[in-house]
């Protein structure tokens, strides 16, 4: 969990990258910091960062596969960690979700 963590706050907040590093031909990618919201988990209530990624894909040149996501992330200051995700894809029905169970205040 930790992982995604790191992986979303430095796609978001850290990379000092320009945005021609971004720059991949038939693949965009966006991603912001939406707000704090206060969400609930079976691990309780938080006050948590609301961060969306989005992306979208064409593989090939005339014809070519086309696809994309959209991905919520919930990161909580006080868990240090993602209490909340969950997963949009266009090319797969449904919605992959993923929230924290149990959570301990450690010092």
């Amino acid at each position: 969990m930790s992982l995604i963590v790191s992986l979303v706050l430095i796609t978001l907040v850290v990379l000092p990258l320009p945005a021609s590093a971004w720059n991949i031909p038939g693949h965009m990618l966006s991603a912001a910091i939406a707000g704090m919201e206060q969400v609930t988990t079976p691990a309780g209530s938080f006050k948590a960062y609301k961060l969306t990624r989005s992306e979208s894909w064409t593989v090939g040149s005339i014809r070519g596969s086309r696809g994309g996501s959209t991905t919520t992330y919930f990161y909580s200051p006080e868990t240090r960690s993602i209490i909340k995700s969950s997963n949009v894809s266009e090319n797969n029905p449904g919605t992959v979700e993923t929230e924290l169970i149990k959570f301990t205040p450690g010092n």
